[in-house]
This record gives C-alpha cells, sequence and structure tokens, in this order.
C-alpha cells in the first residue's frame, strides 16, 4: 500500500510541476546563436541573452523557450562542417518535449522547455529537480 502512495504522490507532484506554468503566459528564455555569438556557448551565457519573448514580433504564440544543437557533417554549400547551438523562444504544445531529427549531411537534438531561461543548459533544470524532488520523497516514504 506504502508503493502506491509514493508512486501516486510522486505522480502528483510531476503533474504539479508541469501545471505551474501558464500554457498561455509569454516565455522568457534565453535567445542566441553561436555561429553569430561565441558566448552562446554552455556556460557563457549572459543576462543580455536572457529576452522576454512577447517582445519579438507574434511574440504571444510563444509560451516556451527551446534549445537546439544543430551539426553539419561535411562541406556543403560552401560551408565547412560545423555544430551550434540555438536558443529560442517557441510554440509547444506539451508533447515531446525533445526529439532528434537527421538527415542528408545534418542533425539536429531539439529540447522544449517552460520556465524563465529554462533553455540555458542541455536538458532542463526544471525537469531534473522535479525528477530529484520525486525521488527524495519516495525515498522518504519508503525508509
Amino acid at each position: 500500500m506504502i508503493y502506491i502512495h509514493a508512486i501516486f504522490v510522486t505522480f502528483m507532484l510531476t503533474i504539479l510541476h508541469l501545471a505551474t506554468a501558464s500554457e498561455n503566459e509569454p516565455a522568457v528564455c534565453y535567445v542566441c546563436n553561436t555561429f553569430t555569438d561565441e558566448n552562446c556557448e554552455r556556460g557563457n551565457l549572459s543576462p543580455k541573452h536572457l529576452k522576454n519573448c512577447s517582445d519579438f514580433k507574434m511574440g504571444s504564440k510563444y509560451t516556451a523557450c527551446r534549445i537546439i544543437e544543430q551539426n553539419v557533417d561535411f562541406k556543403m554549400l560552401n560551408m565547412e562542417p560545423n555544430s551550434r547551438i540555438i536558443r529560442q523562444c517557441s510554440e509547444w504544445d506539451g508533447a515531446r518535449p525533445c526529439y532528434y531529427r537527421g538527415g542528408f549531411g545534418g542533425r539536429v537534438n531539439v529540447c522544449h522547455c517552460k520556465g524563465e531561461g529554462c533553455n540555458s543548459a542541455d536538458i532542463p533544470k526544471s525537469i531534473i529537480f522535479t525528477i530529484f524532488l520525486s525521488l527524495a520523497f519516495t525515498l522518504r516514504v519508503l525508509l
């Protein structure tokens, strides 16, 4: 019985966390691209990269943040192979927070998240926090 209670509480904490970000609230995200700004790299973000998405054209539709890791594997259209990180505002319906796309000569990993500046890392920090909190609570209940 205690296991069912722990699983239920873990599930409810996760749902509560996901529900805290309003669907219609404009996002505040890091917006930059390592192709034009090397400070967009992991660990080099500054407050100047943090933007209110409602300030952009059609900004009211942006309710989430996105990080894209893009890789071009060989020379194409007079551009050398490269990797870049793109951080931006986005639309997101809540399905599939991360996905991978690959094709001829390139591939991308894309992750969406909700919460101020959540696209500052590879894995949204808010998700890690929710998992950690849920596990800690479950262990406390079980022990």
